[in-house]
């Protein structure tokens, strides 16, 4: 966290608390940034749970997804393996 940044969420805090919301726990924030939209971790809106229930319960797509893609440039890489062999640099 920047210098300073704490005490402007504090500030933040006190000026609307039901908005800004301390961790007692931590003396930082963690942020991720998802699809352009910034979202908090252990925020009560719960936008980071509802993404996490969203993934998790498509999980079996996204592997799919990711499984396909991944045989698709592994065949991309080898077919420019094959293309390279022989070939010098000098």
């Amino acid at each position: 966290m920047d210098a300073g940044e704490l005490d402007g969420l504090n500030a933040k805090h006190k000026a609307e608390p039901d908005r800004y919301i301390p961790d007692g726990e931590n003396s930082s924030v963690g942020i991720t940034s998802i699809n352009g939209v910034t979202h908090i971790f252990k925020c009560p809106c719960g936008s980071l749970d509802r993404i996490e229930t969203f993934m998790w319960n498509h999980r079996r797509q996204f592997i799919g997804y990711y499984r396909a893609r991944t045989q698709r440039e592994l065949k991309e890489a080898t077919n420019n393996a094959a293309d390279l062999a022989g070939l010098s640099n000098t």
